[in-house]
């Protein structure tokens, strides 16, 4: 079993109109475990909904949790071991 070990990243996101914040997300070599904003009215007011995995800009999974996150991305390298 692969031990992932995932570094927090922050990003400002945003613009002049609605603001700006830090947008966090969780890294692992070409993977991403991000979460979903709440929005009103097209603006952003907190991160809620599901968590989302990326790999190299392309959505692979949504889940109800970090932890299915990580389990989703370990069993793929299970079967894909050169997608880190």
């Amino acid at each position: 079993m692969t031990t992932l070990k995932f570094k927090t990243v922050k990003t400002l996101v945003g613009g002049e109109v609605a603001g700006y914040m830090e947008e966090k997300t969780l890294e692992c070599g070409s993977w991403v475990i991000g979460r979903n904003g709440a929005y009103i009215d097209d603006v952003f007011t907190h991160w809620a909904g599901d968590w989302y995995v990326e790999r190299n800009g392309e959505t692979y999974s949504t889940n109800k949790t970090k932890k299915e996150c990580v389990n989703y991305i370990k069993m793929w390298l299970s079967y894909n071991p050169n997608d880190k």
